[in-house]
């Protein structure tokens, strides 16, 4: 683990990454668990094992993994309507009555289903990142709910 930390912090000193944890979970054990740099450079708080990242689209590598697993243990399928695996699932559109309907797994997994890169507001690039209300006010209805 000495030889990790010590390639971590050369990682982040060369890439200008102000922060990091790691934990390291053998079975349901965690072996490992360190924070690194500043959680928050502009109040000069510390980063530690509890800080909090934002994981963005890291995650889509998570959700995609479970997904093409179920996929291969047929417990899904890439190509069946959305719809049949979240009931309730709708999507307010301009253009159609249900494109709900057409969307699969298939098409969410490869970013094909229709859906915007970023919301008019409260999007990755609005430094103020509002609550859903303020998006919800500038449409007649929601762009999307999921019961």
């Amino acid at each position: 683990m000495a030889q990790t930390r010590e390639t971590l912090l050369a990682i982040m000193a060369a890439n200008g990454i102000p922060g990091a944890a790691v934990t390291l979970v053998y079975g349901d054990e965690p072996l490992w668990t360190e924070g690194f740099g500043l959680a928050n450079p502009a109040t000069g708080l510390r980063a530690d094992p509890h800080t909090i990242f934002s994981l963005q689209s890291i995650s889509k590598n998570f959700a995609a993994t479970a997904i093409l697993i179920a996929v291969q243990e047929g417990l899904l399928d890439l190509d069946k309507s959305i719809a049949a695996y979240v009931p309730g699932f709708t999507v307010n559109s301009r253009h159609e009555q249900t494109p709900e309907k057409k969307m699969t797994l298939r098409l969410l997994l490869s970013h094909r289903a229709g859906f915007t890169h970023e919301a008019p507001i409260g999007n990755n690039f609005d430094p103020q990142s509002p609550a859903m209300r303020p998006l919800h006010s500038l449409l007649s209805e929601p762009p999307c709910r999921c019961r």
